[in-house]
């Protein structure tokens, strides 16, 4: 029997973690695959955060007119929206890293290096490969 157990809870996102033996990539030592986790449960906390902060601010200024409040409204709720963006590519992360495909290349299936995982927990695509099109994650 498999418990999950509470990992993070912040702006109101709660992420768990099963007690079931992760797969590690490969080319991933088990510390690299625990630190690579920690970023992503890290990030996906700053990013939930700084969503919910700005939906405030975007409530907040909810029926003024004059055009700084508007503008100010469309830059809160444009910035939400990338933020709920990045959370969503970190969740993917977190679901390939326990699936076993993390850190491979979606497009050339090569072992993703982990510097680059470092810099960039949630990449999807090694270096070598194109950047996925405007409106795809990658």
């Amino acid at each position: 029997m498999t418990t999950d157990r509470e990992l993070l809870t912040s702006g109101g996102l709660t992420v768990t973690m099963s007690d079931t033996k992760i797969r590690v990539p490969r080319h991933l030592s088990e510390d690299q695959v625990a630190l690579l986790r920690s970023l992503l449960l890290c990030q996906m906390a700053v990013h939930a955060d700084q969503a919910a902060e700005l939906r405030a601010t975007a409530d907040g200024l909810t029926g003024q007119m004059d055009s700084d409040s508007l503008l100010e409204r469309e830059l809160a709720e444009t910035s939400a929206t990338r933020f709920m963006v990045a959370l969503l590519e970190a969740r993917v992360a977190l679901r390939r890293l326990d699936e076993g495909s993390y850190g491979i290349c979606e497009v050339c299936t090569t072992p993703i290096p982990y510097e680059r995982l470092e810099a960039i927990p949630h990449a999807l695509r090694c270096v070598s490969c194109p950047a996925a099109p405007a409106g795809k994650p990658g």
